[in-house]
């Protein structure tokens, strides 16, 4: 025995209304997604707001002293600077990037050595974690304090470096010729290192 349904239409008017007033919102919340283009990432990536750094300027800059452990390097690319004095009172920026391979994890440091003769870290630093691979960085502080900017690793158990890398004007790294930056390393080059290296 074959039960036949009644056609849509010979049912109630309010389930038919109700089924057409569905669809028609449906179709309008679908046609002008399909019809209006995707915008490719590239696109999407140029109309969002670029960070502008504080730092007004590039500036000519002097690369000084500087030691890695085997198979690290820090590759300091861009320097900016509101004063172009890259000394107390200055704002900068230091763009570059880093390898790391000695360690699985590290400190990536930006910072100020103020005492010449212990190379005590100054008062003013920025920080951001560091992984093994090649990677891109940008760091910016305000230089409150006297002495010579370096970029460098550290261990995050120890908090020894284990890579440095100094820059500044051309002035500057040439009163620091002299400076032996693995003597401050020894400390940090000992702990968590991956076998082998």
């Amino acid at each position: 025995m074959l039960v036949q349904n009644p056609p849509l239409e010979s049912r109630t008017p309010r389930l038919w209304n109700a089924l057409v007033s569905l669809a028609a919102l449906v179709l309008i919340g679908i046609l002008p997604a399909l019809s209006s283009p995707r915008e490719s990432a590239a696109q999407e990536k140029e109309k969002a707001p670029q960070r502008k750094s504080s730092a007004a300027k590039a500036v000519e800059f002097a690369i000084g002293p500087n030691k890695f452990t085997k198979g690290d390097k820090i590759v300091i690319q861009e320097v900016w600077s509101e004063l172009g004095s890259l000394a107390n009172g200055d704002t900068v920026t230091v763009k570059g990037t880093y390898t790391l391979a000695s360690h699985y994890t590290a400190t990536l440091l930006f910072s100020v050595t103020e005492d010449t003769r212990r190379a005590v870290q100054g008062g003013c630093f920025m920080s951001r974690p560091a992984r093994t691979g090649t990677v891109p960085f940008e760091l910016e502080m305000p230089i409150t304090v006297d002495g010579h900017l370096h970029v460098g690793f550290y261990d995050t158990q120890t908090g020894g470096a284990f890579g440095n890398v100094y820059f500044g004007t051309y002035a500057q790294m040439r009163e620091i010729a002299h400076w032996d930056v693995e003597k401050w390393m020894n400390q940090g080059r000992r702990a968590r290192q991956i076998p082998g290296r």
